[in-house]
């Protein structure tokens, strides 16, 4: 019952504050069912787990064209980036992340 009741609640977006570089830009983290997906941008998409080729190829639909995950990302995602030119960033860290595609 608890759940139910509050889940609402629980999945409104939060606005976050922008990065510096995107001044004039809003952002929010959005939680879904499957995971939590913070969207900069209309042009950025950050995932909190891996990216397959499914998400690249919805991603490629909408005109977003870079993909950060903090996990790994198929070849096949890698491929069908490519043909796309979506860059893909996999493995993000502060520390960096290993960065795949031309933009």
């Amino acid at each position: 019952k608890q759940v139910l009741k509050n889940l609402k609640q629980w999945m409104k977006d939060e606005h976050v504050p922008s990065p510096i570089t995107m001044v004039g830009m809003s952002s929010y983290i959005k939680y879904e069912s499957k995971g939590t997906l913070l969207l900069n941008n209309e042009f950025t998409l950050l995932l909190s787990g891996r990216c397959g080729w499914d998400i690249v190829a919805k991603a490629s639909r909408i005109g977003i064209s870079n993909i950060a995950s903090v996990g790994a990302f198929s070849s096949a995602a890698m491929e069908l980036a490519r043909e796309n030119g979506i860059c893909l960033y996999g493995f993000v860290r502060e520390s960096g992340a290993w960065k795949v595609g031309i933009n």
